[in-house]
């Protein structure tokens, strides 16, 4: 039996680098928004729309 080991990068986002690495980028800006409304649920009108 072969084994065969894949490399495969993760960023972990319970670091400030990590976080900064993922949710830093305006790609990301779509994601961070979600993340920020899943942390604090308010009201549609007082919920995060744009950065």
């Amino acid at each position: 039996m072969e084994w065969q080991i894949t490399m495969q990068r993760y960023v972990d986002i319970q670091t400030d680098s990590g976080f900064k690495a993922v949710f830093g980028e305006e790609r990301n800006r779509e994601v961070l928004i979600d993340l920020l409304n899943a942390f604090f649920p308010l009201p549609s009108r007082w919920r995060c729309q744009n950065l």
